[in-house]
């Protein structure tokens, strides 16, 4: 239902990153129904309504999709089975990295600084000092760590793919 669309829009992304000025969307009934228009209006937020001839509204949300889809078939290749429990894993990954155009990872643009991943809290150092060793922490460490390096592995497929997109067809000026 839309309006628990809009209980989850406030929850994950208003609380977090604030009310945006606008929001490229498709044309789901959630995103243009009568109820989600209200709410956009009284949030000062402009929907930007992409078309399937025209899905991007900007060069960035086009870059950022080609990216994320790419990261995803990459990853989804090797781990079919439960892909979706592990998708926050790919946004971390996503937002840890540097990027070309800003030089700098989002979630140090956004944060300030670069947030402790899981696997620094689960190196091989801190697993043999831990005196609460537990099988299945170590077990659960062991697939994180699996499935971010399977993240890591995805965004590098991606970066290499498109950048043969890219120079397909250029040539090197001396």
């Amino acid at each position: 239902n839309t309006a628990g669309f809009a209980a989850l829009f406030v929850k994950y992304v208003a609380c977090r990153f604030g009310i945006p000025q606008s929001i490229v969307c498709d044309r789901d009934t959630r995103w243009t129904s009568d109820f989600w228009r209200h709410v956009a209006h009284r949030l000062h937020t402009r929907m930007m309504v992409s078309s399937s001839h025209h899905p991007q509204h900007d060069g960035q949300t086009e870059i950022v999709n080609k990216t994320l889809e790419t990261m995803l078939r990459a990853y989804v290749a090797g781990d079919r089975k439960g892909w979706s429990d592990w998708l926050p894993l790919l946004e971390f990954a996503y937002n840890m990295q540097t990027h070309g155009s800003t030089g700098s990872e989002p979630y140090f643009l956004l944060y300030g600084y670069l947030p402790r991943t899981p696997i620094d809290l689960g190196s091989a150092s801190a697993r043999n000092q831990d005196i609460y060793e537990n099988e299945q922490g170590r077990s659960y460490l062991r697939d994180l760590e699996i499935h971010r390096q399977g993240a890591r592995d995805a965004i590098a497929r991606a970066q290499e793919k498109q950048s043969a997109a890219y120079n397909k067809g250029r040539r090197v000026v001396a």
